[in-house]
């Protein structure tokens, strides 16, 4: 019986010289062994939904930011609401 993971569909697609040679430094500066292994982690992160690339890890820093402020928002509130009730007192 076959590995799960078994490697065994061929994708095929055509690059411009320009994109062929970003690919072979981006894989290098990336620390993936080919350009076919680089791609296809790539892949795999875009089906998993992780960031990948500028923009995407971008978005998941702002993403992050955004939950930050709220729970500092959340908790300046929360602060303001007991100074407001220890005042009353």
């Amino acid at each position: 019986m076959p590995p799960i993971d078994a490697k065994n569909k061929i994708l095929t697609l055509r690059l411009s010289a320009n994109e062929y040679y970003a690919l072979k430094t981006l894989h290098q500066a990336h620390g993936a062994r080919n350009v076919s292994e680089f791609a296809r982690s790539a892949i795999k992160k875009m089906i998993a939904g992780e960031p990948f690339g500028v923009e995407d890890s971008l978005r998941a820093q702002l993403n992050d930011l955004n939950l930050r402020v709220a729970s500092l928002e959340s908790r300046l509130a929360n602060l303001a609401a007991e100074g407001h009730s220890a005042n009353n007192c």
